[in-house]
């Protein structure tokens, strides 16, 4: 009995196939590196633009409420409010800004009350009378 070892198979595949098997596996890493690369810069771009979107919106906001705010403030001003800032830096009498305030409140008065009338015939005497 010979006790060597059974002859090894013939490698079907050619030495020369190896080495392109390992050139392809390199240019396949290279490749998902590459791809890896990009994803992440691009996950950089678009974490820089989400952050410049919040802050975009941010101001967007405290402009609009800014905004709004003057609005209502111009809107509904009060009749003091309107004699204030119309004598801010003169000096009257005590009566004198009492009877002006009393002026603003008719003047309101009639003009939301002349707004809420609907026909041209009604408005027309209500401005014959006030007149």
């Amino acid at each position: 009995m010979n006790e060597t070892p059974p002859a090894s198979p013939v490698s079907l595949v050619d030495p020369g196939s190896r080495v392109n098997s390992v050139k392809n596996d390199t240019a396949a890493l290279r490749r998902r590196q590459q791809l890896r690369n990009r994803r992440a810069i691009l996950y950089r771009r678009i974490a820089k633009l989400e952050q410049k979107l919040k802050e975009e919106s941010k101001k967007s906001e405290k402009y609009r409420k800014k905004y709004t705010r003057l609005n209502d403030k111009i809107k509904f001003s009060s009749p003091e409010r309107k004699v204030k800032t119309l004598i801010k830096n003169t000096k009257l009498p005590d009566p004198i800004k009492k009877k002006l305030i009393f002026s603003e409140i008719i003047t309101k008065q009639l003009a939301q009350s002349y707004a809420k009338l609907k026909t041209q015939k009604d408005k027309q005497a209500y401005y014959k009378i006030s007149i």
